[in-house]
């Protein structure tokens, strides 16, 4: 179909484009929107023979049953639940067991044995430089460590 009759499809579809020579015009050359426009006003004629003669209104009460379960689901809450017996005796259950478990996990603990004190090992004798040169400390330190004995 082309871009012309695609704009403007609906008010082609309810005749109220008649006399619009540019379209006429088009639908007198054009087969393939000509086709199309028969095919879509076929359907059309269709779909308002499934339309009611009369107009549908809900059932009896219909109003009062939806008034009822809007209120019905506006009163739960998520604390309610904690009102329910059966929620209740499993959340106890399942606190106690998860007290009983830190419980049991502590009790059980060995005390870890304390960590070893840090040595600090002092080079009483070192050069007058140490402290200038990041490389030469290194070193100096390296040898201390490799050579201090208890």
């Amino acid at each position: 179909m082309h871009e012309l009759i695609r704009e403007r499809l609906e008010e082609l579809l309810s005749d109220a484009l008649k006399h619009e020579g540019r379209i006429e015009d088009h639908l007198a050359a054009c087969r393939e929107c000509r086709d199309e426009l028969r095919a879509l006003r076929e359907q059309a004629a269709l779909l308002r023979t499934l339309r009611c003669a009369e107009p549908l209104s809900p059932a009896p009460g219909f109003y009062a049953r939806v008034w009822e379960r809007i209120q019905f689901q506006r009163s739960t809450s998520v604390w309610n639940a904690l009102l329910d017996p059966a929620f209740a005796w499993r959340l106890a259950v399942g606190s106690l067991a998860a007290l009983l478990l830190i419980g049991g996990f502590v009790a059980m603990k060995e005390s870890a044995p304390p960590a070893p004190a840090v040595t600090v090992i002092a080079v009483q004798e070192h050069p007058r430089e140490l402290g200038f040169d990041p490389e030469r400390d290194r070193d100096t330190v390296l040898v201390t460590l490799a050579t201090y004995r208890e």
